[in-house]
């Protein structure tokens, strides 16, 4: 029921007490939005709980392994970007030597040429960048240990890279030189007579004399050395040492993505609840300043509710905010690990091969 009060001081009270119910009801509708986010997909969800132990459990492995080893990784750090930037001016490099040898063979457009083109690419820089991963963990400290496998794999591996590279050197030299309408077929038969009948090596060194096959090779050979390398030197040398950091930046990275959409969660919730509570808040100051003018003017004491700030009610927001805001800047809500953990050597779980 509407108040209509006759005194004026009494007036502005009631309007006061109004825009405090006010405030304080879209307060607790916000509050109890902010909450239920919280248990959903804030620190009080499963979710993130999970990610959180997940990353502790990771990180107690990585210094148990530093404790062993007593360093830091001797990898060095490269973006990711720059393997995608390479491997791209690489096939666009290769693209318009491999076209019309591809045309042949797919008895298509040219948009199929050039995709093949950049998968035959990206497969050839994968490999490359498998092998050296492969030969830059073949001595492990850790376990003080030779890895066979390693070596077995780096080694295969190079032989098919050194097989693609080949075929499709002496494949681009014969194209050069074929009559008009040659097929797949043909191209794929010329190899294989090449390499039976003069030897890989021999039949290779030949396709080099043309300038497109040389320049394919080239072009194949830098490729395939530059994603070795940047394998071999981003990489830690101890097998399970690189295990563990990969394991901590993963669980860093899915403790990161539920935690931004908790924030944007938050985010949407305060955009949707500010300017209502912002404007409630702005007329019971104007209120609140009438009725103190209208006491101080009468000679009337002012109460604990004339000095009240509306806006100190709102705490809940202020809390999620500074939390995330913790949770950010220490990585979650991690607790050091015991001083002798770095010092314990035990089996290391989730080891890769």
């Amino acid at each position: 029921m509407a108040y209509t009060p006759t005194d004026e001081l009494a007036h502005f009270e009631g309007a006061r007490a109004d825009a405090r119910s006010t405030y304080q009801n879209l307060l607790g509708e916000r509050d109890e939005k902010l909450n239920t986010a919280r248990t959903t997909h804030g620190p009080g969800s499963d979710r993130w709980n999970r990610a959180e132990e997940k990353l502790r459990t990771a990180e107690k492995n990585q210094r148990v392994i530093f404790g062993r080893l007593q360093r830091p990784s001797d990898g060095r750090q490269i973006s990711f970007w720059w393997f995608v930037f390479g491997a791209l001016l690489l096939a666009a490099l290769e693209a318009p030597i491999n076209k019309f040898m591809l045309d042949n063979i797919l008895r298509g457009s040219n948009f199929d040429s050039y995709v093949l083109s950049l998968f035959m690419t990206l497969i050839l820089l994968v490999l490359a960048h498998f092998a050296g991963h492969q030969a830059r963990q073949i001595h492990g400290q850790y376990q003080e240990t030779i890895y066979v496998s390693n070596i077995v794999i780096a080694c295969l591996v190079v032989i098919v890279l050194a097989m693609c590279v080949g075929a499709l050197t002496i494949g681009r030299a014969f194209y050069s030189t074929a009559p008009a309408g040659v097929s797949g077929q043909d191209i794929f038969s010329h190899i294989g007579r090449q390499v039976s009948t003069v030897g890989p090596w021999t039949a290779f060194v030949n396709a080099l004399y043309d300038k497109s096959a040389f320049f394919l090779a080239c072009l194949n050979t830098a490729g395939i050395t530059a994603a070795f390398l940047a394998a071999f030197i981003t990489n830690d040398s101890d097998k399970l040492y690189q295990s563990a950091l990969d394991a901590v930046d993963s669980t860093e990275s899915a403790l990161s993505r539920v935690r931004k959409r908790y924030e944007r969660m938050v985010a949407r919730i305060a955009r949707k609840y500010g300017p209502r509570l912002g404007n409630v808040a702005a007329a019971y100051g104007t209120h609140n300043a009438k009725v103190v003018e209208l006491k101080r003017n009468r000679d009337i004491a002012l109460s604990e509710d004339d000095n009240l700030d509306l806006t100190t009610l709102d705490r809940m927001l202020v809390e999620a905010r500074n939390e995330i805001g913790q949770r950010t800047r220490h990585g979650g809500s991690r607790s050091p690990a015991p001083e002798d953990d770095t010092q314990t050597v035990s089996p290391f779980p989730g080891r890769r091969t």
